[in-house]
């Protein structure tokens, strides 16, 4: 019984990455790289047409979590939430190995570089067409990165 539950387990994990569209797979596949869990999309609770998948995982031993906003047409946003932790040096760790492994991030390199300073508070940047977010709390960081124009269409990041 409990093979069959462990491998219960595994083929949902398998198919809520495979039943993503084709646009999100490949960032999934990313955040998966680097030790998440992901489940399988679920629609957003507004009407805008957007999915969302949720990732588990840590960064330097910090529970976190990576969301990934998006549909058949690409990846619209990604959070990454620091849990319990309000340092923003495990915050900009985090971000910085979604910009070096995880696309379409990874297109836009200089990203990473917006929090290299940032000592926590509340920030807004916008870096060519997408804003990166980034605030700190007393129990928890979170570092947003979307479209600057319309939250609901896909980042598009190549020659920021």
């Amino acid at each position: 019984m409990r093979h069959l539950l462990l491998t219960a387990a595994l083929v949902a994990l398998v198919v809520g990455c495979n039943g993503a569209p084709a646009a999100i797979r490949p960032t999934l596949a990313g955040i998966i790289a680097l030790g998440y869990r992901c489940g399988e999309g679920m629609k957003d609770n507004v009407p805008s047409g957007l999915f969302q998948w949720h990732c588990d995982g840590t960064v330097d031993g910090t529970v976190s979590t990576v969301l990934v906003d998006g549909n058949q047409e690409g990846v619209a946003g990604i959070t990454l939430f620091i849990n319990e932790s309000d340092d923003p040096e495990i915050a900009r760790v985090g971000f910085a190995r979604l910009v070096t492994g995880v696309p379409p991030l990874k297109a836009a390199p200089a990203l990473a570089d917006v929090l290299r300073r940032w000592p926590g508070e509340q920030q807004s940047t916008v870096v060519g067409p997408v804003r990166v977010f980034a605030e700190c709390k007393p129990t928890y960081c979170i570092v947003i990165v979307s479209p600057a124009g319309d939250p609901l269409r896909p980042m598009q990041l190549p020659g920021v």
